[in-house]
């Protein structure tokens, strides 16, 4: 939703990081390639569906050049990333909680904005179900 704010540097360590947060539970899932392209398309990027850089120096790159704003735009469109399967597993949230703790996001501001993410894709779930029921 706010991708475009992103720099082409930054939507493109975002992807990194997409595809490494896509296959950090050994599954990356035809929802989360969905998602990844929908982002790609939002920010006017290649699709792509490997990363160019380790996750790690996807994420210091990223640190270096943004603002906590922008760091905060990239965690709620990985949670929806993560989210899209439909599963959260170990894997998952211990990725998610190292890049928290990264952007120095507390764990409560984490746990609301996830919660509120979560809610958020139910209702978009329920409403594609309520449009494209047959």
């Amino acid at each position: 939703m706010y991708l475009n704010n992103l720099s082409e540097q930054q939507k493109n360590l975002f992807i990194d990081i997409c595809v490494h947060t896509a296959n950090v539970d050994g599954n990356f899932s035809d929802d989360e390639k969905h998602l990844i392209k929908q982002f790609c398309e939002e920010m006017d990027i290649d699709v792509r569906y490997e990363a160019n850089k380790s996750v790690d120096d996807a994420v210091d790159a990223l640190l270096e050049i943004s603002s906590q704003t922008e760091l905060k735009i990239i965690l709620i469109e990985l949670i929806s990333l993560i989210l899209a399967d439909n599963k959260f597993d170990r894997f998952e949230e211990q990725f998610m909680n190292r890049f928290t703790e990264k952007i120095r996001l507390s764990q409560d501001d984490y746990s609301e904005i996830f919660d509120t993410i979560k809610q958020l894709v139910s209702i978009y779930t329920k409403i594609n179900l309520f449009i494209f029921e047959d």
